[in-house]
Formats: C-alpha cells, structure tokens, sequence
C-alpha cells in the first residue's frame, strides 16, 4: 500500500493545555479509520493538521505528491450566495454531472428534498450541512476527512453514507478518517480505529466493537502492571536491608540446643571416667538423657577390651562401661546403677 500523508511528532498546544504531544501517525491506501476520544481531546485538532487546514506548533507533515485531499469541517460553510445545484457541482455543465451516476446517487441520497434552484441562504442549518457534505463526496479525493458527517442525517442517511463510503473506492484504495459518536457507522465504515487522549493517540485494529474490547484488556493488564509496580516498590526496602535473624529466635535458638536430649552422643567432657562429682551446669534430666542413650548404644569392641582388662584383667563383657569386678561397686557411667548413683542431688 502506498503512503499517501504522514504526521511525525507533531504538538499543539493552545496556552490552556496540551493537545498533542509528540503525535506520529499516518494514512496509507486502504486505510479506513475512526477517530474517537472524549470531548475536548483533540480529534478535530488532530484531523484539521493531517488535513493542512491547521499548522501545528512542532513537528510536520507530509504528503504524497499528487494526492488529493477533500475535508468536511465542524465549520464549514456554503457561499449563501449560491444556489444548491452550482454549490455542489460548481460550474459543471448539466449533461456533464447528470451523465455521472455517482453524482446522481450523492445527489439522490442527501438533498433529494431540496430545490435544485434554492438558495442555499435559504436553507436551514441541517439543510446546509448535507449540501456541503453531498460538496465533498461529489469531488474525487484520495484521502477523505469527515468530521461529524451524521450530525444531521437521518437513519436512512446514516445507512446510504455508509454503504456510499464502502463502496467509493476500490479495495485496498483511497483512505478515510472519520470523527463521530456514532457507533453504528464507525462498525459499519472503519477497519481501524485511533482514540485521542492526554495528548497522545493509541491505535487499536477493528471498528468500534473491537477498539471497546481491546481498551478493556489494555486497562487490566495495565492495572496488573501497576499493582505489580507498587508491590515491589514496597518490597524494595526490605530487599535492599541486610539479613539477620530475629532477636528473639536470636536468644532462644542455643537455650533449646543446650536442653535438647541428644540420643547416643558421646558422654559430656567434664564427665570424665570414673569421676563421682556432680556437674553442676548439667540438669538432672539432661543426666538421666544421657544415662538411657548410652545404656542403648553398647561400646565398639576394642573399648570393652580395654575397659575390661584395665579393671579385672579379664574380657568380661559386664564391666563394658568400666564396673570394678573386684570391688563390686558400679561406676557413675554405668548405665546398671542405681537411681541414687546416677543422680546424687535425688538421693540426698
């Protein structure tokens, strides 16, 4: 498709706001394009500078050699001094516009009420609007601009400008942009559609039923985003803090080390073989802990030898943990003595 007119980073500004603000847009041959915004966004601004009817405060336009423009403006007027028929065909001979069929038809859709002859002074504003619409469609542009074609067209003219528009060029010809509010005809015309808003214009494919369904996904993924964003915003001091644990796990952690009961474990260092004293730093109930794992985990085989014969001089399996075979009195170790031998405190 050949470009025929482009805008690139255009900015208006009228002292009360932005209007646009680095706009970039651009028709190509087959474009068919809705216009859409709230109130007061800058559709009209923006189709009047791509038109060449307004010169915009930054940026450029450009257009295709050779290519031809019609517009329809808010504000555009009919010499009153005219009559109907010299305002909408100009100077052109009767057998030159009555031979057209496409004049024909535009003359049949939109002013059939109207007297060739009449004044267009005379006329009302409706009235005149529809002659300088049937003005613009009876020229042969390449790219056409309506702003607000539908505004005084009734349900029968909305539905012949459409079926006209379709039908005006062929396929993958010409361009149209259009303002309106009228939903029906923006499905029924457009293929694109550019919404205006804070100064920028985003482009979504589709009519009007389209541009509603892709700006709904648009916002909730840009709101996810968001929540996205503000999360890790709150997230980003912590991050950044360094890591250390909890004072109060801190303080707690190495009080349950040194209370849990640990089976099997090697006798505690001050309980040193043979000794009869009583740690202190050691509770009864760690004691007796102690007694039970080591009264499960029978000593390696070289350590009973040695204990046995340094005792008795004899291997004998029963004095393992270091009982006096000649004295016949139990070692604080031993796992067989006594409740009063394993915990003095208890026995006094």
């Amino acid at each position: 498709m050949a470009h025929l007119l482009g805008a690139q980073s255009i900015g208006l500004d009228f002292g009360t706001g932005t209007v646009l603000d680095g706009v970039t847009v651009g028709l190509e041959d087959g474009d068919r394009i809705g216009i859409v915004g709230s109130n007061g966004a800058g559709k009209s601004s923006l189709m009047a500078i791509l038109a060449g009817r307004l010169a915009p405060h930054s940026g450029q336009v450009t257009t295709t050699r050779g290519t031809r423009v019609g517009v329809l403006d808010q504000s555009d007027h009919v010499d009153e001094s005219l009559s109907v028929l010299e305002a909408i065909v100009g100077d052109a001979d009767t057998h030159e516009w009555a031979s057209d069929p496409r004049i024909r038809d535009i003359m049949s859709g939109l002013v059939p009420d109207l007297p060739a002859d009449a004044k267009v002074g005379t006329l009302s504003g409706g009235q005149q609007r529809r002659v300088a619409l049937a003005a613009v469609l009876t020229g042969d542009y390449d790219v056409v601009f309506l702003d607000e074609p539908t505004n005084h067209l009734d349900v029968e003219g909305v539905a012949w400008l459409a079926d006209h528009l379709n039908r005006r060029w062929a396929r993958g010809r010409g361009a149209l942009a259009v303002v309106t509010h009228d939903r029906w005809f923006l499905d029924a015309v457009t293929e694109r559609t550019w919404e205006v808003h804070d100064g920028i214009v985003d482009m979504y494919e589709g009519g009007y039923a389209a541009y509603v369904l892709q700006r709904v996904e648009r916002d909730r993924i840009a709101a996810a985003t968001e929540t996205k964003r503000q999360n890790l915003m709150r997230k980003e001091p912590r991050m950044a803090a360094p890591r250390r644990p909890c004072p109060h796990l801190q303080a707690q952690v190495p009080h349950r080390r040194r209370q849990r009961p640990h089976r099997g474990c090697a006798p505690h260092p001050r309980l040193r073989p043979g000794s009869t004293a009583w740690p202190r730093h050691v509770s009864a109930r760690t004691w007796s802990s102690w007694c039970a794992a080591r009264s499960r985990t029978p000593p390696p085989k070289a350590a009973r030898a040695r204990s046995c014969t340094r005792s008795t001089g004899t291997s004998d399996p029963a004095n393992a943990w270091g009982c006096s075979a000649r004295t016949g009195q139990a070692s604080p170790r031993c796992c067989g003595s006594s409740p009063e031998t394993r915990n003095p405190r208890a026995a006094a």
